[in-house]
């Protein structure tokens, strides 16, 4: 637009601002108190769809608007900072309309910058740094606003239509969490406590994770915002009590065992060490379920697990605990520590003293038969007592499904026949421990058959394990379906078919 300049050109720029408002037929509320923050509440109507239910149909689009005027110079201005505070707050699209007369043409510019993240964290850090000096009088601080080529617009209300189509809830929430985050992307709180010599190393140990306890002497934290600490602090003095612990990263521990068996635990791992203190004091500690490292400085790992009966653990728990017994047992082993994915530390070979008990070698052995049951995604959770208190049956369903011939005996009231012709046995076997049952569907084949008058004696091989599934709840629930599927396998081997007990080979045991 093209205009001479105007005497009173900050009157003439919101009279403008009227009339353009007026020809568009857009909506306009002044305001009535300059400390508003802004000049004008302009609204948009939406257009009506005739598609649409009537009371589906979206509102007006609101935003908020200040005008500024200048008739020399380049197009930058200054912003009180509490108006600047007030369009952080608003929920609104908040803009600067900016009408900027050329001296040496006397042409209006118009431009309109919208009260974005970067004019949003210019205002939050200026109020802390005001803060900060104890400047409570925001209204005479100003901030600078430069507007940029993109900002010029030959129809400022267009533009202020365009940049506020959209907005409502969502911008309004977006527009919160600017207000709440910005200059806390580093830090939120900088703070300073003091001990005494004597409980340095307690204070390290507890930040490790280890169970220390120590005293503070005095402790100050403040709110730290764009690195600035607030004037009042969030807290200044002796607490009765003080935690303070490093943040956790994801580690793994694996123990390799020189026969080949191998365990890893998946957990946590945290470090401390005060600058300016021998290493030989700082601490690490890795946690995992049922096992726990520390290390100390450079040169020493205490590595402690927990078999413990009463505790209750997926399958997979059970079975890395009780290989890493088995691992330590079989002869020296090498300790690696990745963070990360990356490996930090690995030993050399050494000795260690597992835990050597006959019950132990038990639970090895019906975990891993167990474990070779199971898939990845079922994860059955119970304890080593839901075993260990029904031991025999345990032990039968193990022997049911481990290597080793199996034979059987067969007495006949009378002479059999002659022409009896044994290829396989079949039989389905089923185990409730903790949450869930286990259930398996095995044949033997047949190694030797040999028939003396009225006794029949067959050698059978290997089991051949057809089908496993571990589920969640009790065998009753489970065995229907077990038989019926025991059925349907055994018609796929043929003829020669041995069955014990209707196929549960257990049932009678």
């Amino acid at each position: 637009m093209s205009l001479r300049p105007i005497k009173n050109f900050p009157d003439w720029a919101e009279s403008q601002f009227a009339a353009l408002c007026d020809a568009q037929n857009v909506i306009r509320n002044k305001s009535t108190q300059d400390r508003a923050g802004w000049d004008y509440i302009v609204e948009f109507d939406d257009t009506v769809k005739l598609d649409v239910p009537l009371d589906h149909q979206r509102g007006s689009t609101t935003c908020r608007v200040q005008i500024k005027s200048k008739t020399s110079g380049s197009p930058r201005i200054e912003l009180k900072l509490s108006n600047a505070l007030r369009f952080c707050r608003e929920p609104d699209p908040c803009f600067i309309l900016l009408m900027h007369c050329k001296k040496d043409t006397g042409l209006i510019e118009y431009y309109v910058r919208e009260f974005d993240a970067e004019l949003m964290t210019q205002t939050l850090r200026k109020a802390r740094e005001a803060d900060r000096d104890s400047i409570f009088n925001t209204h005479k601080i100003r901030i600078p606003i430069s507007f940029r080529p993109k900002d010029r617009t030959s129809d400022p209300i267009e533009a202020l239509r365009l940049r506020s189509a959209g907005s409502g809830t969502e911008y309004a929430v977006q527009k919160a969490k600017l207000n709440a985050t910005l200059g806390y992307e580093k830090s939120s709180v900088s703070g300073i406590f003091t001990l005494a010599l004597n409980q340095i190393q307690p204070f390290i140990d507890h930040t490790a994770g280890l169970p220390a306890s120590f005293e503070v002497e005095y402790v100050c934290f403040s709110d730290k915002r764009f690195g600035i600490p607030a004037r009042t602090p969030i807290f200044d003095g002796k607490p009765l009590s003080f935690n303070f612990k490093t943040s956790p990263r994801s580690a793994c521990i694996r123990v390799q065992g020189t026969n080949g068996r191998s365990a890893a635990f998946e957990g946590q791992f945290r470090s401390f060490n005060l600058p300016g203190l021998p290493f030989d004091r700082s601490r690490a500690t890795f946690t995992s379920n049922g096992i726990s490292a520390v290390i100390q400085g450079h040169s020493k790992m205490t590595l402690n697990y927990d078999i413990s009966s009463t505790s209750r653990r997926t399958l997979a728990e059970h079975y890395n605990l009780l290989s890493l017994n088995a691992v330590l047992l079989l002869g020296p082993v090498s300790i690696a520590l990745d963070i990360n994915g990356k490996e930090v530390l690995i030993t050399d070979e050494m000795n260690c003293k597992p835990i050597r008990d006959n019950w132990i070698n038990w639970f090895d052995e019906v975990l891993t038969c167990l474990n070779d049951l199971v898939f990845n995604s079922k994860k059955p959770i119970f304890s080593l007592d839901d075993l260990g208190f029904q031991s025999g049956n345990v032990t039968n369903f193990v022997d049911a499904l481990s290597d080793g011939d199996f034979t059987i005996t067969l007495e006949f009231e009378k002479l059999p026949p002659q022409d009896i012709t044994i290829r396989n046995v079949a039989y389905f076997v089923w185990l409730e421990v903790g949450d869930s049952t286990f259930t398996a569907i095995v044949r033997r084949p047949c190694l030797i058959q040999d028939l003396e008058e009225r006794q029949l004696k067959v050698v059978f091989g290997d089991p051949v394990i057809l089908e496993s599934t571990t589920e969640k709840g009790p065998a009753s629930w489970h065995l229907p379906a077990l038989r019926r599927r025991f059925e349907a396998l055994k018609a796929r081997l043929g003829d020669g078919i041995l069955e014990l007990n209707g196929g549960d080979l257990l049932a009678n045991l």
